[in-house]
């Protein structure tokens, strides 16, 4: 089986998760979004990035069944 991209993992959690929150989302695909690194990334980056990716697909999604 071949892994999800990280943002396609963030897409999946929001449309199939009832309960959804950004800690959730983080906790259970930790792994997914450390393996998305490169190494010239910034750790102090990660969890305003991830966040800012989080509620845009969000909003997208909202926007999008509304």
């Amino acid at each position: 089986m071949v892994p999800m991209e990280p943002y396609a993992v963030l897409v999946s959690y929001l449309q199939e998760c009832n309960k959804k929150s950004y800690d959730s989302y983080r906790k259970h695909n930790r792994d997914s979004i450390v393996d998305s690194l490169s190494p010239s990334f910034d750790s102090q980056d990660l969890d305003s990035t991830w966040s800012r990716n989080f509620l845009k697909e969000a909003e997208r999604l909202v926007n999008k069944n509304t």
